[in-house]
């Protein structure tokens, strides 16, 4: 059964080939996060990400992710390695925006503590 839920995940994912064509995703290889600092789960992610060059597979860590996002991320048994990567994506870019992750070379993501 379809639902409005079922088509965003899908829609999100149907996003994954523009991503790697505009070099989108490739910002999530390079930047080096302030691991002290930053979201535990989504940093062992991002990390995990870097440290295969982008290529997702099923295993990679999950814990920073809604229950429901597993289950589409898993949806009838199939790891859908684009939707996981596009997930990573959005929730790496509001971390940033909510300062839940911060990176080591930066001014304006720095971790600036409250002084």
């Amino acid at each position: 059964m379809m639902t409005e839920h079922h088509a965003y995940y899908d829609g999100l994912e149907n996003q994954y080939d523009e991503a790697i064509e505009t070099g989108m995703l490739d910002i999530l290889k390079i930047l080096e996060i302030d691991e002290e600092h930053s979201e535990p789960e989504l940093t062992k992610a991002v990390l995990t990400y870097q440290k295969n060059d982008g290529n997702v597979t099923q295993g990679f860590p999950m814990k920073f992710m809604t229950d429901f996002e597993k289950t589409q991320v898993n949806r009838n048994g199939k790891f859908r390695y684009k939707l996981y990567t596009m997930i990573l994506s959005a929730h790496f870019s509001d971390a940033m925006e909510n300062k839940k992750v911060f990176l080591a070379h930066s001014l304006k993501h720095r971790y600036e503590p409250n002084t």
